[in-house]
């Protein structure tokens, strides 16, 4: 694999990888806006109390008219009094409340004298009320409690000549009358955590008897229906917008789960899925797995292609022998082998299969313009032979090309004839030293391969041979200004697409080495000395590791070559 292929892998991946947490990330903070809105929306959609406990006293104190009896002018409560010897009633009112939880609320009283007066039966005949004391409202800010306390005279003979005067007036002498002290507590919410409940409220009072000769003052309370709680809260018009929030963002979770989860597997390709089924399968079987680090030797052995995982396990337990695991450099292969005693290698391989299509797009975008490049000059039209593609239509096997013409000695017309100046013909060397650092490093790759081996690398005009004695494994020659090699391999049983191979059997001087493969990109080096290794083993050499000197690929100019004699003018005398 090339460091472009590597790079373009590595930044597809680093692009899907942000994108899921992009969309992860969004996905979280709906949830969490959702969850939010919907405790909000749960909370004031539900009516809730605060629970308190109140209570209230009335006392009194009773002063005297100057008489000689009483030694003492105030009398305490809780006695009888003589109605005649009665000057005022000062009463005390109390009220506290506590409740179990601190709010914002404003609370408000009001003290009233009411004169009753009854038949015997109990019937009211007159109640007049005088409104004694009216308190403003007052505020209290987070407070759990609340305590009023308030002192009131009461001069008794102004109460009881007015009830006198009711009853003999109309003349009745069976009715009743009392005088009803009362103080009423209303508390009221201020903020939506302490709503207001009118029923809230709680009275103090006092019953002092009129019209008769002897007084019993008695007091009572009276507390609210909803006893032993504070309405705190009851349902709000925002419930309606955090409602649609909460529904609204579910739907939008919901969408956002569906689109991470298509994202995710949409755009897992073969590459990424090779990576996952390597790791799951690692993760899964670890312990019967021993990574080795360098390649096995597969020379001397017969390879046993396996179809599952479990059939390896089931190999490995019947001969117990250890499955070992290798993985190649590019990271586009894994294989699984479990080596035997009697020469049988038994292997199951996961691989990516079509990472040409994946990464090797500007690759092949280049090979198209190469193809149209290489149009053919208007002597090769009539030597032509047809030939059948592997992949695609082969290229024409052009020795000269118009690439390598400089513009000022010639003009070259579309369909290759030769429109002003001499036309020169190139020879290999003068290709070689004429292309790019890159592709002179490909080429010096392929031939220190090849003497490695012993095979010989010589070179004539056109092209150079890689061949040893009678065997004559490949030509090397240019197509366009990119390197190409011809490998005698037959192209029916070496069609794998990852080579764009071209199959050149049907062209006279390739008819002995019909595969053609360009040597594009260190991959395509990878390739090729893969294919010249099963030709070299084929014909019983090996790899001796020879120390021999690096072979030479020097860049010159064109006015150096054509003073070499590298450079030839077509229609001159080879001699000049």
């Amino acid at each position: 694999m090339s460091e472009k292929d590597k790079l373009r892998r590595e930044e597809y991946r680093r692009k899907r990888k942000r994108w899921i947490i992009a969309l992860t990330a969004l996905l979280l903070l709906c949830a969490i806006t959702t969850s939010f809105s919907f405790a909000l929306y749960y909370q004031l959609n539900k009516t809730t109390y605060i629970p308190y406990t109140e209570s209230g006293t009335a006392d009194y104190r009773v002063q005297l008219l100057p008489n000689e009896f009483y030694e003492k002018e105030t009398l305490s409560s809780g006695q009888s009094y003589v109605a005649a010897l009665i000057d005022q009633i000062t009463a005390e009112l109390h009220y506290t409340m506590q409740m179990e939880s601190y709010a914002d609320f404003i609370y408000s009283y009001a003290i009233e004298a009411q004169l009753l007066v009854k038949t015997s039966s109990g019937e009211i005949l007159y109640n007049p009320t005088e409104v004694i004391k009216q308190s403003a409202s007052n505020r209290q800010t987070n407070s759990n409690s609340l305590s009023i306390t308030e002192k009131i005279p009461i001069v008794y003979a102004h109460y009881n000549d007015w009830a006198k005067e009711f009853i003999s007036t109309y003349q009745l002498p069976n009715a009743t009358s009392t005088l009803c002290l009362r103080m009423n507590i209303h508390v009221l919410g201020t903020s939506d955590s302490f709503a207001q409940n009118t029923e809230n409220s709680y009275t103090v009072a006092l019953n002092i008897p009129l019209n008769t000769q002897t007084v019993r003052i008695t007091s009572d309370t009276s507390v609210p229906t909803e006893n032993g709680r504070v309405l705190a809260h009851t349902p709000t018009k925002n419930q309606a917008l955090y409602q649609q929030i909460s529904f609204g963002g579910a739907g939008l979770c919901m969408l956002l789960v569906i689109v991470l989860v298509l994202f995710i597997f949409l755009t897992r390709n073969t590459d990424i899925n090779y990576t996952i089924k390597v790791r799951r399968l690692v993760n899964a079987y670890k312990s019967y797995i021993q990574e080795i680090l360098n390649p096995f030797d597969t020379s001397h052995y017969q390879v046993l292609s396996v179809k599952t995982f479990n059939e390896m396990l089931d190999i490995r337990d019947t001969i117990q022998s250890p499955i070992l695991m290798h993985e190649n450099e590019d990271k586009t292969r894994t294989q699984f082998i479990i080596p035997t005693n009697n020469g049988i290698l038994y292997c199951f391989e996961i691989k990516v299969d079509n990472y040409d299509e994946l990464y090797g797009l500007v690759e092949q975008q280049n090979d198209l313009v190469e193809e149209q490049e290489m149009l053919p000059t208007v002597q090769d039209y009539t030597a032509q032979e047809p030939h059948t593609p592997i992949m695609e239509q082969a290229p024409l096997d052009t020795e000269i090309t118009a690439e390598f013409a400089d513009p000022a000695d010639e003009q070259t017309a579309a369909d290759g004839f030769v429109l002003g100046g001499p036309k020169l013909d190139y020879s290999f060397e003068a290709k070689l030293s004429l292309c790019d650092d890159e592709v002179r490093g490909y080429y010096r790759e392929v031939c220190d391969f090849a003497r490695s081996f012993g095979a010989k690398v010589t070179r004539s005009w056109p092209r150079e041979r890689i061949y040893l004695g009678r065997n004559l494994f490949a030509l090397m020659v240019f197509k366009g200004k990119k390197l190409a090699i011809a490998l005698a391999l037959d192209p029916a049983t070496h069609n794998d697409p990852k080579y764009h191979a071209y199959d050149m059997s049907g062209s006279r001087k390739f008819q002995k080495t019909p595969l053609l493969i360009r040597i594009t990109s260190p991959r395509k080096v990878k390739y090729v000395t893969e294919l010249l290794t099963e030709l070299f083993t084929a014909a019983g050499l090996k790899d001796k590791k020879l120390s021999l000197p690096a072979t030479e690929a020097l860049a010159k100019t064109k006015t150096e070559l054509l003073e070499m004699g590298l450079i030839r003018i077509e229609g001159a005398s080879n001699t000049q």
